[in-house]
């Protein structure tokens, strides 16, 4: 989504940008609201035609839309790491906020303790070392000095610092 001022920023042509400048009047530019961006893909997504529904590209982005509404954690990033043709790499624009989100709600769910390879396995990490590339910089609390165990009780206090 472009804001009005970032287009008006990328007019080339300085003779225009002046006569923007000078209006008589203010521009005005209202942005949709989540609800209203929400509202127009539930719209488009009822349109679909089932030869549309029936295409790899859209039916996946249907099942990652189903996941992510019903905040099922697992099959999102099973999802995510099944993705067809360059899918993945619009995915992985919001991956890690949805990783963080997934964390979260783990963290809560189990206590006193989380098996690293449990997490690892439910927010599609393909190796622990991509786990730990990821976590490096929450402030996550191990329960041993090998990492294999979140401490979900002392974790729990950092919540809210991401």
């Amino acid at each position: 989504m472009h804001k009005l001022r970032d287009v008006v920023d990328e007019i080339r042509d300085q003779a225009t940008k002046q006569r923007l400048r000078v209006l008589p009047y203010e521009i005005k530019m209202m942005e949709p609201s989540p609800v209203a961006i929400v509202k127009d893909l539930n719209t488009t997504m009822a349109s679909l035609t089932p030869t549309e529904k029936s295409d790899e590209c859209v039916a996946h982005a249907l099942e990652v839309r189903s996941s992510w509404a019903l905040a099922n954690f697992r099959r999102f990033f099973r999802l995510y790491n099944h993705a067809p043709r360059m899918s993945s790499h619009l995915i992985s624009w919001f991956a890690d906020r949805e990783r963080k989100l997934a964390l979260k709600t783990l963290i809560k769910a189990y206590r006193p303790n989380i098996p690293v390879e449990l997490v690892t396995t439910q927010l599609g990490f393909p190796t622990l070392d991509a786990w730990y590339d990821f976590s490096k910089e929450l402030p996550i609390v191990y329960s041993d000095d090998s990492k294999a165990q979140i401490d979900c009780k002392a974790s729990t206090v950092n919540l809210t610092a991401w």
